[in-house]
């Protein structure tokens, strides 16, 4: 069997110092610049960066699926990796179908819900191919002196492309934080996609864009609280149970009674909703309370309830 030197030119493509930097940059981007500084340009930056790589990732598959018999075995898998990622982004950016078969695919391959979004803006970034496809045909195509740190560049490579899906959004787990400043309430979820503000005790809402100066501030983790937690506000203590139910006491704890109880929320009746509302929805189902706030003016205490929105009970 000849030796497979497409395969080599790959692998030495992603040991090469830009293809590291770009490796390096989406996975700071994505688990500390999108988290503690989002914006509309970390969203281009993780696309950039991707780009310049992912094609690279790809050729090592394509150097082993595409016959070595072939004359120029190295230009059709260059070619057709650099070609499939290119265009693939670009469909999944800007056509309905194939971005939701996208999401589809990488959830069934990783094991968890993408969320993978429709952004023709994001074709921006498509020029970043080139820095790849220029490291590529720089690159040798003979195996290397194997070290260690060759092996480990490929594979956070590897998982930089499979831990997120391209585009590097994260799984829209619903409402999971909320909170009061300057006499309104916001509630927010996906920290990319904005929340909500309300001057009247939760009974109304209004869109906030992520990049509005609340959005800037808001961090929200999911699973802030543990299952079983208390909220003080006052004469009212609030204790929210295994995510089934939130009782009241108006004695520091010595008594309790329910306010509420989820049981009956059961994933068959999200689904029924679901599939009306958001019939491609494929994900596991988000269950709260996440968080919670009194508000003191209104009397009323606001629930952050996963992906089944907000709750406000009126305790006046």
């Amino acid at each position: 069997m000849t030796r497979n030197s497409a395969f080599w030119k790959a692998f030495n493509s992603l040991t090469h110092p830009l293809s590291i930097g770009a490796v390096s940059l989406v996975l700071l981007n994505d688990h500390l610049f999108r988290i503690y500084a989002p914006s509309w340009w970390t969203g281009k930056l993780g696309d950039f960066a991707w780009l310049i790589f992912a094609p690279l990732i790809c050729a090592l598959i394509f150097a082993w699926l595409i016959p070595r018999r072939l004359p120029d075995h190295k230009a059709w898998v260059a070619g057709s990796s650099f070609g499939f990622i290119g265009i693939w982004f670009a469909l999944a950016k800007t056509v309905p179908t194939v971005q939701h078969a996208t999401n589809t695919a990488l959830s069934a391959i990783i094991g968890w819900q993408t969320s993978l979004r429709l952004d023709p803006t994001d074709l921006f970034t498509l020029p970043a191919l080139y820095i790849g496809w220029w490291v590529w045909q720089r690159a040798p195509d003979t195996a290397p002196n194997m070290r260690p740190y060759s092996w480990l560049v490929v594979g956070m490579g590897i998982f930089a492309t499979l831990a997120t899906s391209p585009g590097y959004d994260f799984y829209d787990y619903g409402v999971i934080c909320v909170f009061s400043e300057n006499e309104n309430v916001y509630a927010w979820g996906d920290v990319y996609a904005g929340g909500f503000a309300s001057s009247d005790g939760g009974l109304s809402w209004a869109e906030i864009n992520a990049d509005s100066p609340v959005g800037q501030q808001v961090a929200c983790q999911r699973n802030l609280r543990p299952i079983t937690w208390q909220l003080n506000a006052g004469s009212l203590l609030f204790s929210f149970t295994d995510r089934t139910s939130i009782d009241v006491s108006t004695d520091n704890g010595e008594t309790w009674q329910q306010e509420w109880d989820f049981s009956f929320l059961t994933d068959e009746r999200r689904k029924l909703y679901f599939d009306h509302f958001d019939p491609t929805f494929t994900g596991k189902y988000s269950v709260g309370p996440f968080d919670a706030v009194f508000d003191e003016a209104n009397q009323h205490l606001i629930v952050a309830m996963g992906h089944d929105g907000v709750l406000v009970g009126q305790m006046a």
